[in-house]
């Protein structure tokens, strides 16, 4: 039998949650498919890319951080576990392409990150500058004169842009 918690008890749970909250920052989470279909560019800091598989950079390198450009998403992709003997993790996916990468090799496949990973790193791209952003929230991008909204103008890396249908594993 469940005993309902004391109203001091909620009291303290309260008060608690919001101490806490002025040390976590929220981070708006934005649809996967949405961020492909406006081509939103962040920046993704080089230590994410690691050494091994990912590319091995050199220590200035990974101190540097790499423009990216969203160009595939995927409803459900494995993911390997943090250290050696965790589980594999299936989440939502974007696929990104450096846009350095795709000026010297055009057809680079890119890279696969996790979806909330995705939206950590655009909540810091823009964290200091929101207008630069506004080109890749819906119904937000600046009006030109006349009114009328202007659409971001179309990059080289569209033809990479697809929705992943993505096999059930």
């Amino acid at each position: 039998v469940k005993t309902p918690r004391a109203p001091a008890a909620r009291i303290v749970e309260t008060a608690a949650s919001t101490a806490m909250d002025r040390y976590v920052e929220l981070v708006q989470q934005y649809p996967g498919q949405q961020q492909v279909d406006l081509a939103v560019e962040i920046q993704v800091p080089g230590s994410w890319f690691g050494v091994g598989p990912m590319g091995s950079l050199t220590t200035t390198e990974r101190r540097d951080k790499y423009n990216a450009q969203a160009v595939e998403y995927c409803e459900v992709r494995e993911f390997p576990g943090a250290t050696r003997g965790a589980r594999k993790t299936k989440e939502k996916a974007i696929r990104f392409i450096c846009l350095a990468d795709a000026a010297d090799a055009p057809n680079s496949k890119g890279y696969w990150m996790k979806l909330s990973q995705w939206n950590r790193f655009r909540n810091d791209t823009f964290k200091d500058r929101r207008d630069d952003e506004l080109p890749f929230i819906p119904g937000q991008a600046p009006a030109a004169e006349g009114g009328v909204a202007v659409k971001a103008p179309q990059t080289p890396l569209d033809q990479n842009r697809l929705l992943c249908v993505c096999p059930r594993q």
